[in-house]
């Protein structure tokens, strides 16, 4: 494993050129945002990918960082069966590069089997990511449509801040 440079992608299977050894290969970018979660472990009544962090809905974030990389072509999210219609019209206010608003499968695994069903260029580019995820920098997606150049896949690690937590009355 080759670590490109942190926080950036840490890739995998790298190779001379491996693009050129792809037959077929195209440079089209489409980005799955994954929002299919339930959120149990987070509770409430409102789906979290909705939930407002800054002002806006915790998936607005996500949409718009990919929007922000020039490269990225087109933008398939990805969510539950029962949010298709309210996801569709966040995204289409948020960002014109949505090219499609899918339902996703029981697991993540199925979510990310239907978004790679509906990439109308399966020989691109694509990127998964996980819409729970919502701070990722349009920089970290550009490093990775790069290093997607030079390795069959990558995967991004971003080293993390300790954690303080305040007990007040043992809680």
């Amino acid at each position: 494993m080759t670590v490109a440079c942190r926080p950036y992608p840490i890739a995998a299977s790298p190779h001379e050129d491996a693009r050129s050894t792809i037959r077929g290969m195209s440079d089209r970018v489409t980005a799955a945002i994954l929002a299919a979660g339930s959120g149990i472990r987070f509770g409430g009544s409102t789906p979290k990918q909705l939930l407002p962090l800054a002002g806006k809905p915790l998936l607005a974030h996500s949409l718009e960082a990919f929007a922000a990389v020039e490269t990225v072509d087109a933008i398939v999210v990805v969510t539950t069966d029962d949010l298709v219609a309210e996801v569709r019209d966040l995204a289409s206010v948020v960002i014109p590069k949505t090219t499609d608003v899918i339902s996703g499968g029981a697991t993540r695994d199925g979510s990310t089997r239907a978004a790679l069903g509906v990439v109308s260029d399966p020989n691109g580019k694509i990127l998964v990511h996980d819409a729970a995820r919502p701070l990722i920098a349009p920089k970290i997606i550009a490093a990775c449509v790069t290093a997607l150049d030079r390795f069959d896949a990558v995967g991004v690690a971003v080293p993390s801040a300790d954690t303080m937590l305040e007990v007040v009355d043992d809680r």
